[in-house]
């Protein structure tokens, strides 16, 4: 049986500026995502803080961001979100990240339980990133992640044919970045993949 509210699907914005962006992700709002990573490393504060006046106040509080990390408080958002290089060089303290991402399991085992949850990746080939490609071992993937004490969530490549593999080896759900915004319908690709993360999903 799921656990209700739990956040199996995250959904990671496309980079750059995106055709329809506002419109796709109200849609997805109101058909059940629960967490967005707003991720848009060119944009000023003045271009970000712009891009979440245009979200449905309803809504902020599913929003993690990636950076200018004062409009966390200034919006009502879920947290803010440190990159590999963000964990070296900004005071942990200073901005208390829910969230961060790792491509390396040594640095998940020692860090991944100072944050509410993480990434690991890329756990298959990226759709979106030329060359990036798989790198871990599965086996010892799934038998470190019988280990975490935090909720980890499978990052690149995932699709809706490899998603119940990710799920099985132990991770807590999929984030998804191409899988939604490469696609002629970001709204329609989204509700296949929830309703697939939904029935591979248990508690």
């Amino acid at each position: 049986m799921q656990i209700k509210n739990k956040i199996n699907l995250i959904v990671f914005t496309w980079p750059e500026s995106y055709a329809n962006e506002m419109d796709w992700l109200h849609k997805m709002f109101h058909k059940g995502l629960k967490r967005l990573h707003l991720r848009k490393p060119g944009f000023s504060i003045e271009q970000m803080s712009n891009w979440l006046n245009e979200v449905d106040k309803a809504f902020l509080d599913r929003i993690v961001i990636h950076s200018h990390y004062e409009l966390v408080d200034a919006f009502g958002l879920a947290g803010c979100h440190f990159t590999e290089r963000q964990r070296r060089l900004e005071v942990f303290e200073d901005w208390q990240p829910v969230s961060t991402s790792f491509h390396r399991l040594s640095d998940w085992e020692e860090q991944h339980t100072n944050f509410k949850y993480s990434f690991i990746s890329p756990v298959f080939n990226s759709i979106s990133k030329q060359n990036y490609q798989a790198s871990y071992n599965v086996d010892l993937l799934q038998l470190r992640l019988r280990k975490k004490e935090k909720a980890v969530y499978a990052l690149g490549g995932i699709e809706k044919d490899n998603l119940s593999q990710a799920i099985n080896l132990g991770f807590d759900g999929v984030a998804v970045l191409g899988a939604v915004w490469l696609t002629d319908n970001p709204l329609s690709s989204f509700e296949r993949l929830n309703k697939e993360v939904e029935k591979n999903v248990t508690s």
